[in-house]
């Protein structure tokens, strides 16, 4: 049975779908226009700063892959010049 609150299966409801079911019920209910641009504009606001700590997230993941990648290099000239 799907949970009406997360759309899933026994799922969280995280912000971001409580963004839109909280967008869906008010451009839905007989709003003004007005209101309406206010509210995309609101969500639109909510999804640049999604999309910012994305971003952030994914710069620091590739910061620590190139680091990882760094330590693995050495270790392997390591090993290979103490094969020697």
């Amino acid at each position: 049975m799907r949970d009406q609150y997360s759309g899933t299966s026994g799922g969280t409801l995280t912000k971001k779908k409580m963004a839109n079911l909280l967008f869906q019920k008010k451009a839905t209910a007989g709003v003004k226009v007005r209101d309406k641009t206010q509210l995309s504009l609101e969500k639109l606001k909510m999804e640049k700063v999604d999309s910012s700590s994305l971003v952030l997230e994914n710069e620091q993941q590739q910061q620590l892959y190139e680091k990882f990648l760094d330590v693995t290099a050495n270790q392997e000239v390591q090993a290979l010049l103490a094969h020697k």
